[in-house]
């Protein structure tokens, strides 16, 4: 009778142990499922900012640019100020490099550019070399400078022809207008920029699996128990 009830209570104990455990598990997938959701919501929302809008073409049209929307621009340059800036691990094709940037100066305004992408030297005592020193016309998409550009320690290294940095954050290029322009024709690439790496269907996808997985782990659970009340 004793021995009954211990084991009883054995039992017991593990289904709820086993019920805490499926509960745990069960809203850590849910709420990675809907993380993913927001992902997705993320991502539309930064494609609908980056969906180019208008033409700068004067220089009042760039005085008055507050850089929250993308727009196209086309103006003459009248220089660039200062070394390159590389921001390191900018990956093209699976390949590792560069996107460099620069301060160009338009009348008395200087506007962030990034001039491309340049692929990284086999070692990292050097930086590529590029010529911009004959650009004249600014072509390409004004967009925001967004959190991929400004995300962690800039950890500035200094060289001879220019700054290798792993982040934008913190550094100095002087005033410039907001927002950052993806020059073309400036470089043999052009920079993506801010467009999403991962797609909004990635993350839809990534959900899918989460609740998937919570689906699963309570179909075991409910199969789990009906078994359990057949042993008792």
């Amino acid at each position: 009778m004793i021995e009954a009830a211990q084991v009883n209570t054995s039992r017991a104990r593990r289904k709820w142990l086993f019920t805490g455990l499926v509960v745990v598990i069960a809203a850590l997938t849910t709420g990675a499922g809907f993380w993913q959701l927001q992902r997705a919501d993320d991502k539309r929302a930064l494609l609908a900012r980056l969906e180019p809008n208008g033409m700068i073409r004067s220089y009042d049209a760039l005085l008055a640019y507050t850089g929250e929307a993308t727009t196209r621009v086309d103006v003459a340059v009248d220089g660039l100020d200062a070394q390159p800036v590389y921001l390191e691990n900018r990956i093209v094709e699976g390949r590792a490099g560069y996107e460099v940037f620069v301060r160009a100066r338009i009348g008395q305004v200087g506007v962030l550019v990034n001039a491309g992408w340049v692929p990284a030297e086999r070692t990292r005592d050097r930086l590529p070399q590029v010529a911009l020193s004959d650009v004249s016309q600014l072509t390409g998409l004004w967009v925001p400078l967004t959190e991929g550009y400004l995300t962690g320690d800039p950890a500035i290294e200094e060289f001879p022809d220019g700054r290798r940095v792993q982040s934008l954050l913190g550094v100095d290029f002087g005033a410039v207008r907001p927002g950052v322009v993806l020059a073309e024709g400036w470089l043999s690439v052009t920079a993506r920029g801010p467009t999403p790496r991962v797609g909004v269907m990635t993350h839809i996808g990534y959900a899918v699996q989460w609740f998937a997985m919570t689906l699963a782990v309570l179909v075991a659970w409910m199969w789990w128990i009906r078994t359990w009340r057949r042993q008792v």
